[in-house]
């Protein structure tokens, strides 16, 4: 009888230290969180801060709508500064004249959405736009949305003998028709 309570006392230690072993090396998820009352959005230059705990693993990242001219969604990537309590997120260039919703997502340490924060508004005022070319009769229309590639220029002076090109790119792209480019999306078109 003995023999068989120091089994039965043997393998009760050895059950217990096995889960103790267990409970050890299992990971504890980790979780952003951030401070929504200290949301500010700069709109001069494009950004919007606050206040977040991103612990190593974790990540946030903004959800940013187009609510004016359809549901176009942009999923951002948001930076945290060195100090590491203080992020941003840098806007992309936002279409004028409208107003866009955005909020935050939380991602935990194994990748699994933690949380959204409460959808906030932004509007932009429309802006008078850079000066017009050398080309008077040229009438631009801006794409409808932020991923919408539906903008074009037109005028009788937009000649197949023309190139244009896109920001700052270094390639030329051929007019191909008389009197229109098209195909544009939000961006500086330089002729």
């Amino acid at each position: 009888m003995k023999k068989f309570l120091y089994l039965l006392l043997a393998a009760a230690l050895l059950l217990v230290a096995a889960c103790g072993e267990d409970a050890e090396t299992t990971p504890q998820v980790l979780r952003p969180t951030i401070d929504e009352s200290s949301i500010t959005i700069e709109p001069q230059s494009g950004t919007i801060s606050f206040r977040a705990e991103c612990p190593q693993g974790t990540k946030l990242k903004m959800l940013l709508r187009q609510l004016t001219n359809g549901q176009d969604e942009q999923l951002l990537d948001v930076v945290v500064m060195q100090t590491g309590s203080e992020c941003y997120v840098r806007l992309p260039q936002l279409v004028g004249g409208s107003t866009y919703g955005f909020l935050f997502i939380g991602y935990d340490s194994e990748g699994a959405e933690a949380f959204r924060t409460q959808e906030r508004t932004i509007s932009v005022s429309k802006n008078a736009g850079p000066a017009a070319p050398a080309m008077h009769r040229l009438k631009a229309h801006a794409p409808t949305s932020l991923v919408a590639a539906d903008g074009y220029v037109e005028g009788d002076e937009i000649t197949t003998l023309m190139e244009y090109r896109i920001d700052d790119a270094q390639t030329w792209t051929p007019v191909a028709h008389d009197g229109i480019i098209s195909d544009l999306r939000p961006c500086v078109l330089h002729l």
